[in-house]
């Protein structure tokens, strides 16, 4: 088995946000840093996780085309984004210590998306870019810090205290009932910038935590966007990733899915894909309404789109990096551990999963997904077919 993870799950050194390094800690941030950055640390809680006075373990790069000093050089990202690189090489080529804690804290904090563009570019591993939006406002920057802070290690990657709080990120504050979030790593440049060209404006980009291993950031930043729902009375909730591709109609039809809902209590989880029907799945009803057929199931894979209602964002919150294995703890399977599990989805599947991009925790092409997701829907076809069936010979 872990012959066969490795060759389904082989890393792209150039792609492969799942390669987030674990990085060394404690820290110390030294040398000249901007004064947003500066002033970011000073203010509490923050200061407090750099407790350490030992010598850093590998260089910190600050990329920032709006500092003064940077701005009146002249530079631009790609002019600086080469500088920092230079300089990691010139430090693993000075004889240092080079095998864990200096080459995994070797880090780049880059202030906009051209910066991570330019990074990429310059060929810096993408595992150690993080985008400190220091141009979006100081809200937006401290979000930023503080998921290069998690992924460093300096803050507890835990969802209770003195772990992560919601209220630390701008996108989860102020939910509403029927709120549209959208999971999305803002290093990952390429994807939120096809994502922003399908004009779906009402969901609001959450920037996704990073974490060594990379499914369980993705975990973390379910988990915590349930709690924050709860906690608001933010039911239900809408959460998708930004690799998917809406379908025909798909306005319409999601209106369509909203007004069944509401008028049909006791589900769990709206499945706008399912990338991986399991066997064994049953189909407990099928209802064909203003022009698509919606099915209800026990189980469900996928976090492409979902709706979640009250049971099933009570059960993302408790989510614990203590569960297990990528083989039974990512947060999709969690949530199919549900005790007594209802789903909705429709067929056709409400949306698509972009092909063309890559995997944020794999590092894989979505290509891979394709071939599953076409069999989940014909077994799914099939499941409703056998079910009517049954449904019509016992009418006789």
């Amino acid at each position: 088995m872990g012959l066969l993870a490795r060759i389904l799950h082989r890393k792209s050194a150039r792609h492969a946000f799942g390669g987030t390094p674990e990085f060394a800690g404690p820290m110390r941030l030294r040398g000249a840093l901007s004064p947003g950055l500066a002033d970011m640390l000073a203010v509490p809680p923050l200061c407090d996780f750099f407790l350490s006075d030992a010598d850093q373990a590998g260089p910190l790069f600050w990329v920032d085309p709006a500092a003064e000093a940077v701005a009146a050089a002249g530079c631009d990202c790609a002019a600086l984004c080469f500088t920092a690189l230079g300089r990691l090489r010139d430090f693993l080529a000075a004889g240092r210590d080079v095998t864990g804690a200096a080459l995994a804290s070797a880090v780049l904090l880059v202030a906009t998306e051209a910066c991570v563009a330019a990074a990429a570019e310059a060929g810096f591993p993408p595992g150690r870019v993080f985008h400190l939006p220091s141009q979006e406002g100081p809200d937006a920057f401290r979000a930023g810090l503080i998921r290069w802070l998690i992924a460093a290690g300096a803050i507890a990657p835990e969802l209770t205290p003195p772990g992560i709080r919601a209220e630390w990120f701008p996108g989860l504050g102020g939910l509403q009932p029927d709120a549209r979030l959208c999971l999305s790593l803002p290093e990952a440049v390429e994807r939120r910038r096809r994502f922003r060209s399908l004009g779906l404006t009402d969901f609001t980009l959450f920037p996704g935590l990073r974490y060594s291993p990379a499914w369980q950031g993705a975990a973390m930043s379910y988990a915590l966007m349930a709690r924050a729902a709860m906690a608001q009375g933010a039911v239900p909730l809408t959460i998708c990733e930004d690799d998917l591709i809406p379908g025909a109609d798909f306005r319409t039809r999601l209106a369509s899915v909203h007004s069944y809902l509401q008028e049909n209590p006791g589900w769990d989880v709206f499945s706008g894909l399912l990338t991986n029907l399991a066997e064994g799945t049953r189909v407990t009803r099928v209802v064909r309404q203003e022009g698509q057929m919606l099915i209800h199931l026990d189980f469900t894979t996928g976090m492409v789109f979902n709706i979640y209602n009250a049971r099933a964002l009570e059960h993302l919150s408790r989510w614990q990096r203590s569960g297990g294995d990528v083989a039974v703890n990512t947060i999709d399977d969690w949530l199919g551990q549900l005790p007594g599990l209802q789903v909705v989805t429709s067929l056709p599947f409400l949306v698509g999963h972009d092909s063309g991009q890559r995997s944020t925790i794999f590092g894989f092409s979505n290509q891979r997904y394709d071939r599953v997701i076409e069999a989940s829907a014909r077994r799914l076809a099939r499941l409703v077919e056998e079910f009517e069936a049954k449904e019509a010979a016992a009418r006789f």
